[in-house]
């Protein structure tokens, strides 16, 4: 069945692009759809493709998703899901090119990611566009592992948190999905299914997405003011009855990369604060604005290790890849 569906969305994506060919020797309705189609066609250059790995032996999974390319500084929005667990992000565009990501941000199941994948494209979304009973949407994404992949559903009103239900076959990996209005706008991203948010099994193949504008309202808190990035992924592991946060992961180039932390360091203290979890130095580090000066007690093997860190500026974050 898998298959069958797999083959379908296929199909559907290549009638669905191709038919702009013919749009202006058709019918009103069908230019409609000509237009529906060319303006989905200009806003995949926005889209990416995400795999989350983690390297738990007992998770052993990957994760498949998309995400929105914010802006140009390599800032991408997705859902938590999508990431949940990871300890390595990988993301591919539209041309095919592949680069690693990685949290800079988190709100309420909003994630923002920095990648190191050059961004070529200058985004602008809509914010707040009203969504009528039965407007036709499109939903962009990642469907099956196919990418990029599109679907057709209509609004069907909305939840009490103020999500939205879209009527769709809502297939895995288009969480993070940009939903589109038949003008060729953003109005949204996929946040899940509906079966997520009710019981009723009817209804568990409809998706769910999150309103632009309430995206937007979740991440101005980063936006502005900045938050700061030192550009590490790291991971919480037991040793000896112990909780210790080792390093898996430095970005050539960043704050933290300039300052000597290597992979395989383990984070003792912050600014003289023993830390127990990667949420301890998440929450620490957001305490600072970037450019300030913190300070990290690491141990490298035998040796116990001070380095001094300059807290980075994630909205620059295509600076640390030069």
């Amino acid at each position: 069945m898998i298959e069958l569906r797999k083959i379908f969305i296929l199909v559907f994506v290549i009638s669905l692009l191709g038919i702009t060919a013919s749009c202006y020797t058709q019918s009103s309705p069908v230019k409609g759809d000509c237009l529906f189609a060319e303006k989905i066609n200009q806003i995949k250059e926005y889209v990416v493709s995400i795999e989350a790995y983690s390297t738990d032996k007992e998770a052993n999974i990957c994760r498949i998703g998309t995400g929105l390319i914010l802006n140009k500084n390599g800032l991408i929005i997705t859902r938590e899901s999508v990431i949940l667990d990871s300890d390595s992000i990988e993301i591919v565009d539209i041309n095919k090119r592949q680069g690693s990501a990685w949290i800079v941000y988190k709100n309420q199941g909003i994630i923002l990611l920095g990648t190191n994948l050059p961004i070529e494209v200058k985004p602008c979304f809509y914010k707040d566009l009203e969504v009528n009973n039965n407007s036709r949407l499109a939903v962009l994404g990642n469907s099956f592992g196919i990418f990029p992949s599109v679907m057709l559903g209509e609004y069907m009103g909305d939840l009490p948190n103020g999500f939205k239900k879209l009527n769709i076959f809502l297939a895995p990996g288009n969480t993070g999905s940009p939903v589109i209005n038949s003008q060729g706008h953003i109005v949204g991203l996929i946040t899940g299914r509906f079966d997520l948010y009710s019981d009723d099994s009817k209804e568990r193949n409809r998706g769910v997405f999150i309103p632009l504008n309430i995206v937007f309202h979740t991440i101005k808190k980063f936006i502005k003011p900045n938050r700061g990035w030192i550009g590490i992924s790291a991971v919480d592991r037991e040793k000896d009855d112990d909780n210790i946060i080792e390093v898996i992961r430095v970005f050539k180039g960043s704050p933290a990369y300039k300052a000597g932390i290597k992979a395989g360091d383990i984070i003792v203290t912050f600014q003289d604060s023993t830390m127990h979890s990667i949420h301890d130095i998440a929450k620490g580090i957001s305490q600072f604005e970037p450019y300030s000066t913190v300070t990290f007690q690491i141990l490298r093997g035998d040796q116990t290790l001070t380095k001094k860190v300059t807290i980075g500026d994630p909205i620059l974050i295509r600076d640390y890849s030069k």
